[in-house]
């Protein structure tokens, strides 16, 4: 952290307002990341992604019994 000398009150209450903002702009971005996180581990995200796994589980699972009859 640098020590910063100040010439005004002018100065300091622009850094001050500087500092304001970019803590209201932080806790933004963190509720944001936390809604994203929140709606990653929803459940019916969670499922969405085994969708494919499941269709492509189901597939292989048929092809097999098709080719046992056949086969």
């Amino acid at each position: 952290m640098t020590n910063i000398t100040y010439s005004s009150f002018e100065q300091i209450n622009h850094d001050l307002q500087v500092l304001r903002l970019q803590r209201e702009i932080d806790k933004e971005s963190i509720n944001m990341n936390l809604q994203q996180a929140k709606n990653y581990f929803n459940p019916t995200h969670l499922l969405g992604g085994m969708k494919g796994f499941l269709q492509n589980l189901l597939l292989t699972f048929a092809v097999k019994k098709i080719a046992e009859k056949f086969g």
